[in-house]
């Protein structure tokens, strides 16, 4: 078993999967998914001759350590946290961090990404193409979408348009592989600017689009300044304008002007896993420590000092305007000049962490691979 695992990774090394690897050591530090691989894989396998359901069709198995397996995601849902992790849990709670209650989730995916645009309404990606959706503020999911829907419906969308359109072709071509592959992607990032309208990204470049709340979806690929196709690992809206950070360095900004995502053409670096701000600056992060911001649109960038050489994996604006990023080394480090310095935030029990959210209350929960920990005291 442990052999297959191998070979799965080594399988990873193309160029593509320098992208997935890339996004590994955000979403688990490489050697987790291994481990993960070995044990979720065989979930959609046949055994004994009989056919086993797929993790995209069972519900989430109710733990009482769900909050201590790996939760990779947090967010705020009004004043309560959330967070989702293996295996399909997603857990919550209403008095920061200090006890958690695991929601009613109908898959068993892994779920890397969770967002609530209002305090009750919700939503969540992950493996195989999963989408969810809550309409109580994380207590229980419905499933929106899943990969292999969302193939055919990306497949019949471009086959339905201009034969002469290079961007158009393109994007059908990789529909079509999408297709081959049964849905098997991860979207690895989603965000609502308001109740309605939202996006979700993912790997091999998945962008798709809702102005109906998660009714119907447009795909996005042609309107994406990515010719190769490489992953998208986040996508946030700060102040007015809608940023993707992605595979070797890619930064791209929602244009008004002609509707598409163009390249702001950062400093050359590797691959960048998130991005957050206020309208005042945008930082984004990711490889080996990597972080620049800027505070101009993304017109000019500065190289952020102070951080380890672990990839940086979380990240967030305080209530206090201070930016506190987490990386897969157990580093926690904090900027209070938005985000030009950082400085070691030395918090003890560290462990890989992989998302950061303020609780309120002189309050932040981390997710990692420890589950979900609660910060009381954020004075470094």
């Amino acid at each position: 078993m442990m052999g297959e695992c191998t070979i799965a990774c080594q399988s990873m090394a193309g160029p593509k999967g320098a992208g997935i690897v890339s996004w590994l050591t955000r979403k688990f530090p490489t050697f987790v998914w291994c481990a993960l691989w070995v044990f979720v894989l065989p979930l959609g396998a046949a055994s004994g001759g009989q056919t086993v359901l797929e993790p995209v069709q069972v519900p989430a198995v109710s733990s009482r350590l769900a909050a201590a397996a790996p939760i990779i995601a947090v967010a705020t849902a009004g004043t309560r946290i959330v967070g989702v992790g293996v295996r399909g849990h997603i857990v919550y709670s209403d008095n920061q961090g200090l006890e958690w209650t695991q929601a009613q989730v109908p898959v068993s995916v892994d779920l890397v990404s969770v967002q609530f645009p209002t305090p009750q309404v919700g939503w969540a990606t992950g493996h195989d193409g999963v989408v969810l959706k809550s309409i109580d503020a994380g207590s229980t999911w419905q499933l929106v979408l899943e990969g292999r829907r969302a193939a055919q419906l990306m497949l019949d969308y471009y086959a339905a348009q201009p034969a002469d359109d290079p961007r158009m072709q393109a994007a059908l071509a990789e529909s079509r592989r999408f297709v081959k592959e049964q849905g098997a992607r991860p979207f690895l990032d989603v965000w609502f600017s308001d109740a309605n309208e939202g996006f979700i990204v993912g790997a091999w470049g998945l962008v798709l689009h809702t102005t109906d709340a998660g009714a119907t979806w447009t795909p996005w690929l042609h309107l994406v300044d990515n010719p190769g196709a490489g992953h998208l690992y986040a996508i946030r809206s700060i102040g007015s304008e809608f940023w993707i950070a992605g595979d070797q360095g890619l930064l791209l900004k929602l244009d008004s002007a002609s509707g598409r995502f163009i390249s702001t053409q950062p400093p050359e670096g590797g691959s960048l896993f998130g991005v957050i701000g206020t309208p005042d600056f945008v930082l984004a992060y990711g490889l080996l420590g990597r972080a620049i911001v800027s505070r101009d649109g993304g017109k000019t960038w500065d190289q952020s000092s102070g951080l380890g050489s672990s990839s940086v994996t979380g990240g967030a604006v305080l209530v206090d305007g201070r930016v506190v990023l987490v990386d897969g080394g157990a580093g926690l480090w904090v900027s209070d000049d938005n985000g030009r310095n950082f400085s070691a935030w030395h918090i003890g029990a560290a462990r890989p962490y992989t998302g950061v959210v303020d609780a309120g209350g002189k309050t932040l929960v981390l997710a990692g691979l420890g589950g979900v920990r609660a910060l009381s005291s954020v004075t470094p």
